[in-house]
């Protein structure tokens, strides 16, 4: 299961937890 976040491939630091939702680490969200 491959993940998009942004239109890029999720790495280690996103996490998928039940419900499929997806939580990005802080560092990852470009400001």
């Amino acid at each position: 299961k491959i993940i998009l976040i942004n239109g890029k491939p999720a790495k280690g630091s996103a996490l998928v937890e039940e419900g499929d939702e997806v939580k990005v680490m802080p560092v990852l969200s470009g400001g």
